[in-house]
């Protein structure tokens, strides 16, 4: 539940309002509603089955699952980025794939913290790295 109200939170003010990126189907309630059901909410139950990895582990398993969801967007495309396309910029920029390929990676990390920090701080679940930072005694 927690990725499908991030999901329609994102889409709303990332997608629409900041033209980050767009959407086949368009901005639709009934499709945000699905998308963020189906797409974010998977996201969040893999997130979820993360809870007692390290952080090394869950940035690799994030953008791992993050290459599974833009390859299947590649040969079914459903999103389209607009991070550095002019048409929705003032300021035309041409950016090299391997930014995009950056801005995107930290978006899926971004999101997958999110999510977990969301589960662990609210919804009671403990993920190891959260416990492990908070826990931590500052350096005197």
């Amino acid at each position: 539940m927690s990725g499908a109200v991030l999901g329609l939170f994102s889409d709303i003010v990332f997608g629409k309002f900041l033209g980050l990126w767009s959407y086949t189907l368009g901005f639709d309630l009934p499709f945000l509603l699905v998308n963020a059901v189906l797409l974010y909410g998977l996201f969040a139950a893999h997130v979820l089955l993360m809870q007692r990895v390290r952080m090394l582990h869950f940035i690799a398993w994030v953008l791992a699952s993050g290459v599974v969801f833009e390859v299947s967007n590649y040969y079914f495309p459903l999103w389209t980025y607009h991070f550095f396309d002019a048409t929705y910029w003032t300021v035309p920029v041409m950016v090299p794939p391997v930014e995009l390929l950056i801005v995107v990676s930290a978006g899926y990390v971004a999101t997958a913290f999110t999510i977990a920090t969301i589960a662990h701080v609210f919804l009671g679940h403990r993920f190891a790295l959260i416990e492990r930072y908070m826990n931590r005694k500052p350096i005197t």
